[in-house]
């Protein structure tokens, strides 16, 4: 393989593990951003059922009312996030316009500084 060739190839191997590393960062930011809603949701239940309890007091206080937010919901199951695997914990799009800046900012860096 030609010197120049090499080179290039090189080049663009660094720029993979580069944006490798960049979407690696911005999917542990957003597993990170899960797990804190998760636990948000999961602090909140005690309040989501005491109001479910309010409602439910005064509906049976003041006559025939029919309310889907009367009705008993099923237990829910909230899965531990550390335990899927990382496909499953991140929606590679859902910061897209984040990572196509990034990756724009990066190959511009390189290719300024080779």
């Amino acid at each position: 393989m030609a010197g120049g060739q090499e080179r290039i190839l090189r080049q663009r191997i660094r720029s993979i593990n580069a944006t490798k590393k960049i979407t690696r960062a911005f999917e542990l930011i957003a597993a990170s951003r899960i797990v804190r809603a998760q636990q948000r949701v999961h602090a909140a239940q005690p309040y989501s059922d005491q109001i479910t309890e309010v409602v439910k007091d005064l509906a049976a206080a003041g006559g025939e009312v029919q309310s889907p937010l009367l009705n008993a919901r099923p237990e829910i199951e909230v899965q531990s996030i550390g335990k899927l695997p990382l496909h499953q914990r991140v929606d590679p799009h859902a910061e897209q316009h984040q990572h196509e800046g990034q990756h724009a900012h990066v190959s511009e860096r390189q290719s300024h500084t080779h």
